[in-house]
């Protein structure tokens, strides 16, 4: 199977699971930068070895939480494709990649000479 066909097979899953819009535009997204970063043409050619490559190299020209973000969206798409029977074995199964840090919402308005962010802490 084509890793595009795999792609749209996935992101329509996600349509018939009622995902949201914004779910099914940074899968799209994402896994689509992959294709195209990648080159690669069947699914099958997915290793652990092309995926730690291709999240390292994004690592080193994208924000640490966009590139978390790659990643999680990639080991949703590969956990579906050996879930599905795309793939034989999830090529993530192994690979970890921490969460960047980040403060929570309000934390940076927080001064005690100035008032603090927005009634109840809700996040812009």
């Amino acid at each position: 199977m084509t890793l595009t066909d795999a792609v749209h097979a996935f992101l329509a899953n996600g349509d018939a699971c009622g995902h949201r819009a914004a779910t099914r535009t940074t899968y799209a997204g994402a896994l689509g930068r992959f294709q195209v970063t990648t080159a690669l043409q069947n699914v099958a050619d997915l290793s652990p070895e092309v995926i730690e490559h291709y999240l390292a190299d994004l690592r080193s020209c994208v924000r640490p939480v966009s590139a978390h973000q790659a990643y999680r969206t990639l080991r949703t798409f590969t956990r579906w494709c050996a879930r599905t029977g795309r793939l034989v074995t999830d090529p993530m199964a192994g690979l970890v990649m921490r969460a960047p840090k980040t403060l929570p919402c309000g934390a940076q308005s927080y001064a005690p000479d100035r008032p603090a962010g927005r009634a109840g802490g809700e996040c812009a």
